[in-house]
């Protein structure tokens, strides 16, 4: 049986909400923008800023402002706003972890537990025809915007797990279950990861 379960996926695949669903039906406690929150407080910086930087790769400039005005906010000025961040959440996770079983969503959730057995990782993604609709339909994004933004926030996440793993976003060797929402549909995945878990 797995104490927890680590969900990273594409961009309005329907992964947040397989993740919601499922940890409701296991009673495992869902983590996702409390992260943030929480990583926020022991950083003590605005969670609109950690929001706007996190899963961003460290590469990105942004992550080089430890010793301006934003990064200036953290107590850490001589360490990179990104490895702060990263930590905090690493922290969090692992702290949240000891209490009780967790469904995560994102965060390199995955890679922060993989020393233990009783994590299963699971990777969600659709086609993009199907993305495109949800991006429309349940993110509210306009129709002639929605393919570039599908984009922006795939290589964003994408570029954020793979500076952090070492591994390829998606990729068999690290994800045990892959699930295509677009085939299987939201219902039938949270069937198989409950399946699986228990």
């Amino acid at each position: 049986m797995y104490r927890y379960v680590a969900v990273e996926r594409q961009f309005c695949s329907g992964g947040h909400e397989v993740a919601a669903i499922l940890a409701k039906k296991l009673g495992y406690k869902l983590y996702d923008h409390d992260i943030l929150v929480e990583t926020a407080k022991r950083l003590e910086l605005p969670a609109v800023y950690i929001s706007d930087l996190e899963e961003t790769a460290s590469t990105n400039p942004l992550f080089n402002l430890s010793q301006t005005a934003l990064g200036g906010l953290s107590k850490k000025k001589n360490i990179p706003l990104s490895e702060q961040i990263f930590e905090a959440e690493r922290q969090v996770i692992l702290d949240v972890a000891e209490n009780q079983s967790c469904v995560f969503v994102g965060r390199c959730a995955g890679e922060i537990l993989k020393d233990r057995d009783d994590c299963l990782r699971v990777f969600i993604y659709a086609d993009d025809e199907y993305r495109l609709e949800r991006a429309r339909m349940t993110e509210k994004i306009p129709e002639e915007k929605a393919e570039a933004e599908l984009k922006r926030v795939d290589k964003r996440r994408s570029n954020f797990f793979t500076s952090h793993t070492g591994c390829k976003w998606g990729g068999k060797e690290f994800f045990p279950i892959s699930l295509n929402t677009s085939t299987l549909g939201i219902d039938t995945c949270v069937k198989i990861l409950e399946a699986a878990v228990v």
